[in-house]
């Protein structure tokens, strides 16, 4: 009886590492595509062009460039918004699969004072997916009120590494 336990004690280790599954978690490693996206039950609304200066009702929350860096579970890097700024990204991996950002404001810059802060999942690969890129998906709260922008607001976000 004590050898199928430690079997299946060997099993349940062993067999459910993927590539992504790295202790130090480094797939995270690199320049994302990021966006966020308004938590909006209407189906009605669709995602505006491109070249729209005028779209009502986006369903855009934000886009933005994700650059990260992870070493033993540690993750540091910036979230690059262009013309409205950068956070400094902080945070760490609570599992293989879950990691927590928190995105704080550059001080003596546009975005002093903000703190974004994120719970977000690695999707794993599809056994015969075609041309399919590593992606992260999860959710944002704005922790700290900024401008006109009030604490509370929750967005879903989802990236993809380029």
């Amino acid at each position: 009886m004590k050898n199928i336990y430690i079997i299946l004690l060997l099993f349940g280790t062993f067999s459910c590492n993927t590539e992504k599954d790295k202790v130090d978690n480094n797939f995270i490693s690199g320049e994302w595509v990021y966006r966020s996206m308004h938590n909006i039950a209407d189906e009605k609304i669709p995602f505006c062009e491109q070249d729209s200066t005028d779209c009502k009702n986006n369903l855009e929350f934000a886009t933005a460039i994700m650059r990260l860096n992870s070493k033993n579970g540690i993750i540091n890097g910036e979230l690059d918004m262009g013309q409205w700024g950068k956070l400094k990204m902080t945070g760490k991996f609570n599992s293989s699969t879950n990691f927590e950002l928190s995105g704080n404001g550059i001080p003596n810059t546009s975005t002093q004072g903000w703190v974004y802060d994120y719970n977000g999942y690695t999707i794993p690969d599809w056994q015969y997916g075609i041309n399919q890129k590593d992606a992260l998906v999860g959710s944002v709260i704005r922790s700290t009120d900024h401008g006109t922008s009030l604490k509370g607001k929750v967005a879903s976000f989802y990236m993809v590494k380029k």
